[in-house]
């Protein structure tokens, strides 16, 4: 910020970019239900999604709501509403989720081909489950079409690895929880869907190109 007082929130970039996105992002909380050595177990999870449709569409991780019985998405003004699973594409770690609304605020998606090694981008989502609004975080692309593999704890045998191909590398902070939420360009565009951040490496962190999730999308709208 200029000591002479001549910065202006209001002519920021990524001030302007969360102003537009944050009123589209939402917290997707889980429950599942599992039998244990004490019996039924309910455990329950939190993630990030946002609206890709004003008709109740949410984009959101397939890893975030997968095994879930009972779905819930919070909206920034307080709002919850019970959500079901519309389609899933667990190749690309993608999920549409629907809700009964209208009118909700939603995001544009942009071209995740177009994006560029080195362009500044902003991630959105409900890091670590706090209260009080979503994290936002900064920074750019620093690598296009990674190939990463994940472990998922939750494989029919036990844990499992998956792999995920065509992956957007950025240094902007992820955490638990920000899976889900949108990587957004200056100009407001969603590019990548936030999937992952590296436990092994600082400011590494990982997204699904959003052109993968345009198939599904268009899917789950034809449903």
């Amino acid at each position: 910020r200029p000591s002479d007082g001549s910065y202006d929130p209001a002519t920021d970039p990524v001030v302007q970019v969360v102003r537009m996105v944050t009123p589209a992002v939402v917290t997707v909380t889980t429950q599942t239900r599992s039998l244990g050595v004490f019996g039924e177990q309910t455990q329950r999870g939190v993630g990030t999604g946002f609206v890709v449709r004003s008709d109740g569409l949410i984009l959101t991780n397939d890893h975030v709501v997968d095994g879930a019985e009972d779905l819930t998405v919070t909206f920034p003004d307080g709002r919850s509403a019970e959500a079901q699973v519309l389609a899933t594409d667990p190749e690309h770690d993608l999920a549409v989720l629907r809700v009964d609304a209208s009118n909700l605020a939603s995001v544009n998606l942009g071209d995740s081909s177009e994006v560029a090694v080195g362009e500044r981008v902003v991630a959105i989502g409900y890091a670590l489950s706090l209260s009080g609004g979503p994290t936002v975080t900064s920074g750019i692309i620093s690598s296009l079409e990674r190939t990463i593999q994940v472990r998922d704890p939750g494989g029919d045998f036990g844990s499992s690895v998956r792999t995920y191909e065509d992956i957007l590398q950025t240094d902007a902070a992820l955490n638990a929880g920000n899976s889900g939420g949108p990587l957004v360009t200056l100009d407001g565009e969603v590019v990548g869907v936030n999937a992952a951040g590296s436990a092994q490496a600082e400011n590494i962190g990982f997204a699904i190109a959003i052109d993968a999730a345009k198939p599904l999308i268009e899917q789950a709208i034809a449903l």
